[in-house]
């Protein structure tokens, strides 16, 4: 596994953990940019046919996200970190 692909990974227990399912229970008033960047997150959720997007980790001046979506060839359940540098799939296990 890659580097990105390990990084992703490890941010599945945070994204599982995360309370902040949009940009506003994130940031009491997002920035422009940041909402920005949000849609193209929804977008890329929505392209993907995943659920559960929600904002994983936050600073002043950047965050990251994730969602869960099933891949279409292999039917394996998935999990898409998005960073500010990087879109990262990874497997993830079913849990139950």
């Amino acid at each position: 596994m890659t580097k990105l692909g390990k990084n992703a990974l490890a941010n599945y227990a945070r994204y599982q953990r995360s309370v902040m399912d949009s940009i506003y229970s994130a940031y009491q008033n997002p920035s422009e940019a940041k909402r920005e960047v949000w849609e193209n997150c929804k977008c890329l959720c929505y392209k993907q046919h995943g659920k559960n997007l929600k904002v994983i980790s936050k600073n002043c001046q950047f965050f990251s996200a994730g969602f869960e979506f099933t891949d279409a060839v292999t039917g394996m359940k998935k999990f898409m970190h998005i960073t500010p540098s990087h879109n990262t799939a990874v497997e993830i296990e079913q849990a139950g």
